[in-house]
């Protein structure tokens, strides 16, 4: 194999997990994943690129969401396309870590009040403490439950309901 179509980098391959799982621990996982398909370099042909990005994607948990994300959205491909360069978080990359590790509280909630209403309570809720009710981290859904349980109601009781639920399913 020529040692020139090896231009992907580590680093290249790790940043698209890093904003999700942090610099350290994307190439770690990264390089786990290559040695497992025999890959030792610290650079890699597209196609080894791939194949380490079709394992991961098989992953459980969060790995495999941001892996499969990756693949989708194409961020793979355009690593492997453009060429050696530094690690560098892109705005794709970001996007795709924000979607994977986004909170949806819809599920908690709308079976009780509907999917409109509880899409109105949670997107008022957002809008008062200034969060993107589409882009939740675990800590801005908690403090969007803390705020609709404020609500006199049905939402109100809905609210106290999913929390619990909330945080009985995150332990």
């Amino acid at each position: 194999m020529d040692p020139n179509d090896r231009n992907v980098s580590v680093a290249d391959v790790a940043a698209l997990l890093s904003s999700a799982l942090g610099d350290e621990k994307s190439e770690e996982i990264v390089t786990s994943a290559a040695r497992s398909l025999g890959y030792t370099s610290a650079f890699y042909t597209a196609a080894e690129v791939r194949a380490i990005f079709d394992a991961l994607a098989r992953s459980e948990g969060l790995i495999g969401v941001v892996a499969r994300f990756a693949i989708s959205r194409g961020d793979v491909e355009r690593v492997v396309t453009r060429g050696p360069r530094s690690a560098r978080r892109t705005s794709v990359q970001m996007e795709a870590v924000r979607a994977a590790t986004s909170v949806d509280l819809l599920p908690l909630l709308a079976p009780a009040l509907g999917i409109d209403k509880a899409r109105d309570a949670t997107t008022a809720a957002a809008a008062r403490l200034k969060l993107d009710p589409h882009a939740l981290t675990r800590e801005h859904a908690l403090l969007v439950l803390d705020e609709l349980t404020k609500n006199e109601g049905i939402v109100g009781v809905v609210a106290r309901f999913a929390k619990a639920r909330f945080l009985l399913g995150s332990g």
